[in-house]
């Protein structure tokens, strides 16, 4: 697999306390068969025996989608949804979301450090209109109290 850069799915070993020895012997074999060949089919076809059931037919024979001794999707779909489900969706929430999450913040804040025309940072601009817009208010309240002390002493 790693010759061809394949991604394969590691499966935690760990497994939730309270599985029985013949649980725990059937996950082992399940993941054993990793990888998996999966074959699906929406097809339902009456076996020999009469019975329903879903399958492909090919012209060297049919593959069963149920039967494992044909088709490992039955025991790919017990580890992911049974066993494996809440691993899988704290390592899409913990991995995938937040490195979505940070690559997005991040390319928020590279694109607010732009630089206008003349040189100066936007920020900085800000900083001093600020500062600026302050001191006029300051002068102002300062020249307002000067009235009012103006008309008091009257």
């Amino acid at each position: 697999m790693l010759e061809s850069r394949i991604n394969v799915l590691s499966l935690p070993f760990i497994l939730d306390g309270g599985l029985t020895e013949e649980e725990i012997r059937r996950i082992q074999g399940m993941r054993a068969r990793v990888p998996f060949a999966v074959v699906g089919s929406n097809t339902v076809i009456t076996s020999a025996s009469g019975k329903k059931i879903r399958a492909r037919s090919y012209p060297w024979g049919v593959v069963e989608v149920d039967n494992l001794e044909h088709n490992d999707f039955s025991a790919l779909r017990h580890l992911l949804l049974t066993v494996h489900m809440q691993d899988l969706l704290e390592t899409t929430h913990l991995k995938h979301y937040e490195a979505y999450r940070f690559n997005k913040l991040s390319g928020i804040a590279q694109m607010s450090h732009f630089v206008t025309r003349d040189g100066k940072d936007p920020m900085l601009l800000m900083e001093a209109e600020k500062r600026e817009h302050e001191s006029k208010m300051l002068k102002m309240e300062k020249e307002m109290e000067a009235v009012f002390e103006k008309k008091v002493n009257k």
